[in-house]
């Protein structure tokens, strides 16, 4: 393991700044709903933890910090991301950063991964892990895009370049998003055909080849509230494509609650066409530089959506997030799995091998 994010700490101390590895920046939630136990903020802020906090696996109160129980995966905590509907919510108390338009309530390891731990670097190949509950009253009304609840995003996304890999909340499905250009360091808006999406239903016949069982997949990306879904994603960051030689790629699986992992994409690089727009795609984006860093990739992962998202929703929109890790090329997928099973193999086979512990952070000078 490069890192972690799992909360196994009983805090959310992995998520630090790309500065130092012993403060946490929360400027992704609104200030009042910011974790109790951190007191003071940068800014002078206490929150109440009314949008981000943790659960446990049973009910505990640590160092004066009381932790309910809530659905945990794999470890003692989970976090629990609240965005506030309008009915319960309070603009601007709620808005993104001043952005009345988007609610957010995100954890965000986006420059800490490249900058502090040089984790995903561009060419690397690394495994990554993430678990999600969704609540069975969970709200499939709501229009305009998201939530997002997952993102493996370029250190430098300016000018609208988007995430590499998204995890959607499409509707009522999941939705997987993988954006691409090959434009070096690109600080500008894709053309919406290098924004292709996996969908349940609808996705775009060129990528449909993608899918190594159509019916497996679409299935997989289907929506079950109450449980927890597990993904998986082993990811090559190349972003030539194969005329040019292309050598990245994109596997992910999931698997909801007890039942069998599926993979749902299988993603090489190859020339398609779509709308009317043909390229020959890569995995991700070319070499997501800074002017004087090593560049790269990091994860944010919580709830971000458009406000409209929260019209004529009833209830706060909560989701819970566990497991979260980035493994090197060597890892293995059991080491990525909450229960240490694999495809094929269930954890409590023999010899089902178990986590790996981390290793020492690599410190980029800068």
């Amino acid at each position: 393991m490069l890192w972690t994010g799992d909360y196994s700490t009983g805090d959310f101390t992995q998520w630090h700044d790309q500065y130092s590895d012993e403060v946490v920046d929360f400027h992704q939630v609104p200030k009042y709903g910011r974790p109790i136990q951190y007191g003071k903020q940068l800014d002078g802020h206490v929150g109440n933890g009314d949008l981000l906090s943790l659960v446990a696996r049973t009910e505990r109160t640590v160092d004066g910090i009381y932790y309910p129980q809530g659905p945990t995966r794999g470890g003692e905590y989970a976090a629990k991301f609240t965005v506030k509907s309008l009915e319960n919510g309070s603009e601007p108390a709620d808005c993104d950063n001043g952005n009345c338009s988007n609610r957010r309530t995100e954890l965000t390891a986006q420059q800490t991964l490249p900058l502090f731990y040089n984790a995903m670097p561009y060419m690397s190949e690394r495994w990554v892990s993430v678990s999600i509950f969704v609540p069975d009253n969970w709200d499939t009304d709501g229009n305009s895009w998201g939530p997002v609840v997952f993102q493996i995003k370029a250190l430098n996304d300016g000018g609208g370049v988007g995430p590499a890999i998204t995890l959607n909340l499409n509707g009522g499905a999941w939705m997987v998003e993988h954006n691409w250009t090959d434009v070096r360091n690109c600080r500008c808006r894709l053309p919406y055909q290098q924004q292709m999406n996996y969908k349940a239903e609808g996705t775009e016949p060129a990528l449909l080849v993608d899918f190594p069982d159509r019916s497996a997949s679409e299935a997989a990306l289907e929506l079950k509230k109450g449980v927890w879904t597990d993904w998986v994603m082993h990811i090559k960051f190349d972003a030539r494509g194969a005329g040019d030689g292309g050598e990245g790629f994109l596997d992910i699986w999931n698997r909801k609650g007890d039942g069998d992992w599926v993979k749902v994409l299988d993603v090489d690089p190859k020339k398609v066409t779509i709308d009317g727009m043909t390229f020959d795609h890569g995995i991700g984006q070319n070499a997501p530089a800074g002017d004087s860093n090593p560049g790269g990739f990091g994860i944010k992962a919580g709830l971000y959506m458009d406000k409209g998202q929260m019209q004529g929703v009833e209830r706060n929109r909560v989701i819970y997030n566990a497991n979260i890790q980035v493994g090197d090329e060597d890892a293995t997928f059991a080491d990525m799995s909450p229960d240490g099973s694999s495809p094929g193999m269930p954890a409590e086979s023999p010899g089902a091998p178990e986590h790996a512990a981390p290793k020492p952070p690599t410190i980029v000078t800068r």
